[in-house]
């Protein structure tokens, strides 16, 4: 595993030495459970801490809906991004696309996520809604993995259409058909995971779900609401009522463009999801009513800007292109700006930007059960550069997933030599040194600014 690096300055040079490191490797097996409206993992309570992730391909394919890159010869792409998650302090990623004819041979991806504590919401995504047969060769492939927690089959399947019309029926009848296909090819290979069915924010899409006879453990549902407050206010009234399951807010998050003013607004997005995460989604924020819940999203992606307006009506003001929107809705600026929900952003060069929420989020994760980060140095600074990720390349061609990762460390330490140009981001550089999100000792609460109003 990667030892941590902690910098000293001495006579004005920088020093590395290194740190002990914590194990973050998961256990050799999983058991999975359900106990009430409670999640186990190997017999004890498992709050979600989790990320949306959906990496690009690349900055130049950013407005192209991206394939599924979680094989070897894409580790160069998101070995770096699993650093990151995992010094975040988030214990949960959420996938959306898996495709079976990629995976016959070829699980690095969730080998690597295990190696760094991290488990899998696994999907099954809309495609297979029309060929359902294809769903076993996935579940053959994963079921027995060690970082799968459970499975998410199909998202948001009825849309934004009414639940009990015939068309979110017809698509209601076709989820109900996917989740029995995954709980029989999980009894062929005798394991057991839970399965849910994320849909939008509305009881009744789970209720007109249910009536069809769908297979689901746990509820799960995207909810885009406001730091203090459901949609509709009763909505935990309304779920307790309807289910005995554990719920989970597979989806929850804010974008950091404040459409009013036509600018990236990086607090109030930090502000919004710490608040959000306290007060309503988190298990002790909603008072035991879920099992936690997944930040939309990891990386910010251009490409579903062209589809916002298929989402909702146009924002006020409209301002179209990479800055479209829909709304309204629960966010403060009434819009919600596809492009940007991103705790991290990919910059024209290859460099990664890490956005103050991200720094927001591990201040407030950091001490929750989850001391597996890869160490300080992780969180230290805001961009990944091209170098590493062009070294990353080169030098990861035959290596295995713990080599991968031995690399993966081995650039962080090796960044803080060299003497790195004045960028855009210097003050996000500045910020993440002076929050000191990154340290073991600190133990303060983030400071939440007023939210835009």
């Amino acid at each position: 595993m990667c030892a941590w690096w902690q910098s000293q300055d001495t006579s004005g040079s920088r020093l590395l030495s290194p740190v002990a490191s914590p194990q973050c490797d998961l256990p050799p097996s999983t058991d999975v459970s359900i106990a009430g409206r409670a999640l186990l993992v190997n017999g004890d309570p498992y709050e979600v801490r989790g990320l949306a992730y959906s990496p690009l391909l690349g900055y130049e394919a950013r407005m192209v809906a991206p394939p599924d890159i979680f094989t070897q010869r894409h580790a160069a792409r998101w070995s770096l991004d699993l650093h990151h998650l995992a010094a975040l302090g988030a214990n949960t990623l959420r996938l959306y696309n898996w495709d079976p004819a990629e995976h016959e041979h070829d699980i690095a991806f969730l080998d690597a996520c295990a190696a760094v504590g991290l488990r899998v919401i696994l999907p099954i995504s809309n495609y297979f809604l029309d060929h359902p047969d294809m769903v076993k060769r996935i579940v053959y492939r994963v079921a027995s993995h060690r970082s799968l927690l459970m499975w998410a089959v199909s998202n948001e399947a009825a849309g934004t259409t009414p639940p009990a019309s015939p068309k979110a029926r017809e698509a209601f009848a076709k989820v109900a058909r996917l989740t029995a296909e995954v709980r029989k090819a999980e009894k062929l290979v005798n394991t057991w995971h839970p399965i849910s069915v994320p849909l939008t924010c509305d009881v009744e899409a789970m209720l007109e779900l249910t009536k069809v006879g769908a297979v689901v453990d746990v509820d799960a549902f995207n909810c885009y609401w406001a730091t203090d407050q459901t949609f509709p206010v009763d909505f935990y009234a309304q779920l307790a009522a309807a289910s005995s399951r554990p719920a989970l807010l597979s989806e929850f998050g804010i974008d950091a463009l404040d459409n009013i003013a036509g600018t990236v607004d990086e607090d109030v997005q930090a502000n919004h999801l710490v608040a959000e995460w306290r007060s309503l989604v988190s298990a002790d924020g909603s008072g035991g009513a879920t099992i936690g819940a997944v930040v939309f999203e990891w990386l910010d992606e251009p490409w579903k800007a062209v589809k916002s307006a298929e989402l909702g009506g146009a924002c006020e003001p409209n301002r179209g292109g990479i800055r479209a929107g829909w709304g309204p809705n629960a966010l403060p600026d009434q819009c919600a700006n596809e492009a940007f929900f991103g705790i991290s952003e990919l910059l024209p060069n290859g460099s990664l930007h890490l956005k103050r929420a991200y720094f927001a989020l591990r201040r407030e994760w950091a001490g929750a059960g989850r001391e597996c980060a890869l160490g300080p140095m992780a969180a230290r600074d805001s961009e990944v550069s091209v170098a590493d990720s062009v070294f990353l390349r080169y030098a990861t061609g035959g290596l295995g997933v713990a080599s991968l990762l031995l690399v993966a460390c081995v650039i962080t330490a090796l960044r803080h030599f060299r003497l790195r140009p004045n960028t855009l981001h210097d003050e996000q550089r500045e910020l993440a040194d002076q929050a000191d999100c990154d340290t073991q000792e600190d133990d303060g609460e983030p400071e939440l600014k007023s939210s835009r109003k």
